[in-house]
């Protein structure tokens, strides 16, 4: 059985779509019954990565599951992810496919990464069958950097960002979950080449047509 977490989410729920559509079996670990994607023949399980127990129940030995990356700060991430990781090696599960993002480590500059690489750690100490999907900043979440007046303020300067497809990440999520030949591995989903706040205000404003524009 292949789990899926966060699978009421918007990247959650495009990988067990994913999976759904390639005729896996699937179990939907969603906080919420309500909200769990409507698939035929999935099965769905209430549990929350706060909560070993309902964890515990949630994941069974030989399972393959999709982790998704909680949204909580730093520190509250990582208890969060220790959680989960402890009840998967608990249950025996065969295989955790964890979404990352670009750069993690203990050095990165950005605190998510650092949040990140710890949790891949964690998962190479864990005796667990692993992989790690890298993503940058979502591409259908650009007009996000923009506000009302479609100006982007941030103080990038001249950095440079590399952007991931929520679709196609989930298509790597469900390759790795369902081929052989990725354990241990690190993977890079990102769409090239990286742009600078002032590039990615043009190109939002040439697929829009509105007029969008970098004031640092």
């Amino acid at each position: 059985m292949i789990v899926v977490t966060g699978a009421s989410g918007h990247l959650g729920g495009l990988v067990a779509r994913e999976l759904a559509a390639r005729g896996e079996p699937v179990r939907l670990v969603v906080r919420d019954a309500g909200r769990a994607p409507a698939l035929d023949g999935a099965e769905v399980a209430v549990a929350d990565f706060g909560d070993p127990d309902s964890l515990d129940l949630a994941l069974h030995e030989g399972d393959r599951a999709f982790m998704v990356s909680m949204h909580q700060g730093p520190d509250n991430r990582i208890a969060l992810h220790r959680s989960f990781v402890d009840a998967a090696v608990r249950a025996g599960v065969a295989h955790v496919v964890y979404v990352s993002c670009l750069g993690a480590g203990p050095d990165a500059i950005f605190s998510h990464g650092r949040s990140h690489g710890a949790t891949e750690e964690m998962l190479r100490e864990s005796g667990l069958g692993w992989t790690s999907i890298r993503n940058g900043m979502y591409t259908d979440d650009i007009l996000g950097w923009f506000d009302p007046d479609g100006v982007a303020r941030e103080t990038g300067g001249d950095g440079r960002m590399s952007f991931s497809y929520r679709p196609e990440l989930a298509k790597a999520v469900a390759v790795t979950l369902t081929e052989a030949g990725h354990d241990g591995k690190v993977s890079d989903v990102v769409t090239p080449p990286p742009v600078d706040l002032g590039e990615l205000a043009r190109i939002a404003s040439e697929v829009t047509g509105r007029r969008y524009s970098y004031e640092p």
